[in-house]
């Protein structure tokens, strides 16, 4: 599992609030620089916005399909489409 999604499930107590804040910031980074990346390569703000946020979301759900399978393939089936999701997305 990511170690950002396992720490947003992990048991909290006191610092819940801040793990919690602390999870958001990284998704959040991570989705800025995926959509700057896509925005220097000609996407539109807003669609540069939902395919970061739409690539983080497959690879993290590709993550726990890897693991409850036992086996690698969704990841590479998501890495596969990656490209087509975001060549699609340029197109529109």
């Amino acid at each position: 599992m990511c170690f950002v999604a396992a720490a947003i499930e992990a048991p909290q107590e006191e610092e819940g609030e801040q793990v919690k804040a602390a999870v958001s910031h990284v998704f959040s980074h991570w989705q800025s620089l995926i959509a700057n990346h896509l925005i220097a390569h000609g996407h539109s703000a807003s669609s540069a916005q939902t395919s970061a946020l739409s690539i983080i979301a497959s690879i993290e759900g590709a993550v726990v399909l890897c693991r409850a399978h036992q086996s690698i393939y969704p990841l590479d089936a998501i890495l596969e489409c990656l490209p087509k999701m975001v060549e699609c997305r340029s197109a529109s």
